[in-house]
């Protein structure tokens, strides 16, 4: 990704490719039988990098932030027929995606108030009970799961 100032168009488009468009094309496919039948959720995975300016993010934010205002939207068109939609906003999460920031690790773990990055696992149990019944009361929200990065003020120690 690059500085905002920088943002080449085409590296941009391939984020909203896949970060927004794909999303869009599968929530559409999703709709018709979802509000015939009453019923539906649908959980996207954002980003904390979309709630918060990150300096070298910009493609990839603005990418995850469509993402989060079209499943708002979604979200109140939506709910009156049962369908709920939901956001769920990772932070740093322990996959393989990370392994180029090795180096970097346990700098970047300092500045998460948990002192680590999520386990899969963790995202996937959110996600789980977003998608169950006690969850049915709640749409149109963004969730995020990073440690406590969005709590805390954007000063680096």
């Amino acid at each position: 990704d690059s500085l905002a100032a920088m943002m080449v168009q085409d590296k941009a488009e391939a984020a909203m490719q896949v970060n927004f468009w794909a999303f869009t094309r599968l929530a559409k496919s999703l709709m018709r039988t979802m509000i015939r039948a009453r019923a539906g959720r649908i959980v996207a995975i954002g980003s904390v990098a979309a709630l918060r300016g990150n300096p070298g993010n910009a493609a990839y934010a603005a990418s995850k932030g469509a993402l989060i205002s079209y499943a708002k939207t979604l979200a109140v068109e939506t709910g009156k027929r049962g369908v709920t939609v939901n956001v769920i906003a990772p932070g740093f999460v322990d996959t393989d995606m990370m392994a180029p920031y090795a180096a970097y690790r346990d700098k970047m773990q300092a500045q998460i108030p948990a002192g680590r990055f999520a386990r899969p696992e963790e995202v996937a149990g959110l996600a789980a009970f977003l998608m169950s019944e006690p969850a049915a009361y709640i749409s149109g929200t963004v969730l995020p799961i990073d440690g406590g990065v969005t709590a805390q003020l954007g000063v680096h120690r």
